[in-house]
């Protein structure tokens, strides 16, 4: 039915549903952006894993469970301040606050 390599989002969500797959989220910093990263496995099935990668923007934070979302947006936020990037420390305190998430 699947195959090693690239899923479309639907036969992705199938497999995650079929297979009682649980995720584990992280983020990926990268120089000149950031990645979300989802790492997915199934404690029935080892052998079984996905992952799925994207870009870390609004509307893909909304992805990211609220619990490991405060976290995240925390940190970022956190260096913003450190090394003096007051817009995006803005941006970040803005969804924070937009979702009550402090």
């Amino acid at each position: 039915m699947f195959k090693k390599g690239e899923l479309n989002e639907e036969e992705f969500l199938l497999l995650i549903k079929e297979l009682n797959l649980i995720c584990d989220f992280s983020v990926i910093d990268l120089e000149s952006k950031k990645l979300i990263k989802e790492d997915w496995y199934s404690e029935t099935y080892p052998l079984v894993r996905l992952t799925r990668m994207y870009p870390f923007i609004d509307e893909n934070i909304q992805r990211i469970p609220v619990k490991q979302r405060i976290k995240f947006l925390k940190n970022f936020l956190n260096e913003a301040v450190e090394v003096e990037n007051y817009e995006e420390a803005a941006r970040l305190r803005d969804i924070i606050n937009s979702e009550n998430l402090y």
